[in-house]
């Protein structure tokens, strides 16, 4: 199996250039989440989204709050939706403006913040 394809399985073989040694400041957990955050920074980057542009992220889960975390970080306007009062707490508390998708209607949502709407959405 190559690591391209087979990222989630129990074992693949690669090139040894592809591996890095790990280090005991983190529990292997830890370090298991760190191929979650490939996702969102891989996406970011692939967006090149900049200082001040606006940015819809929709959902909130892991992934989505590593994504506008990342997103933050590179000095993007962020707003974000998911249904979950809790998911959205976390993202609210760093400044993301944030609603929930079950009670309104997306599209006013956003264009509400931003006439022209979004510049990227995620």
């Amino acid at each position: 199996m190559h690591a391209d394809y087979k990222s989630h399985s129990k074992n693949i073989i690669c090139d040894a250039n592809r591996l890095f040694k790990l280090g005991n400041k983190a529990s292997t957990a830890e370090y298991a989440f760190s191929k979650l955050l490939a996702i969102p920074v891989r996406g970011i980057h692939l967006s090149n989204v900049g200082l001040g542009e606006k940015v819809f992220v929709i959902g909130l889960g892991m992934i989505g709050q590593l994504c506008v975390r990342g997103l933050l970080a590179r000095g993007a306007e962020v707003i974000a939706c998911d249904p979950s009062m809790l998911r959205r707490s976390f993202a609210e508390k760093i400044g993301v403006t944030v609603f929930d998708p079950t009670d309104c209607d997306i599209v006013k949502a956003v264009k509400g913040q931003w006439n022209d709407g979004a510049d990227v959405v995620f």
